[in-house]
């Protein structure tokens, strides 16, 4: 078919990233992120962690923290406002996985990062 070609392995990654990153607050499933890429969930998975070196999930979960971070840092918005811009419904759900990933709560993150807080 004229004009047709195949993406390749990184362009489907990367579409795949420029989606996830886009809006954390949407959390795709594995499956409608690969129907937005046009291949299966497992092929969306090989190629992923091919390309990347990490899950999707691990992928999410290190975009969410890092964000989190970041607003943690230079905004003085609640956990809740937060929680909900990284994707996450329940602040008790957030406090738990960040303090889990980054080693202290939200609430400590901020207090040793202030002196970057706006």
């Amino acid at each position: 078919m004229p004009g047709y070609s195949i993406p390749t392995d990184k362009e489907i990654a990367e579409k795949a990233r420029r989606l996830i990153i886009s809006d954390l607050a949407v959390a795709y499933s594995l499956s409608s992120l690969a129907g937005q890429c046009s291949v299966t969930p497992y092929t969306l998975k090989r190629i992923f962690k091919k390309i990347y070196g990490l899950s999707i999930a691990s992928f999410y979960l290190q975009v969410r923290m890092d964000q989190a971070k970041d607003l943690l840092t230079k905004t003085n918005n609640t956990l809740q406002m937060i929680a909900e811009a990284v994707g996450y419904t329940e602040s008790t759900n957030f406090q738990n996985i960040f303090k889990r990933t980054v080693g202290m709560t939200p609430g400590e993150y901020r207090k040793n990062n202030q002196n970057s807080a706006v």
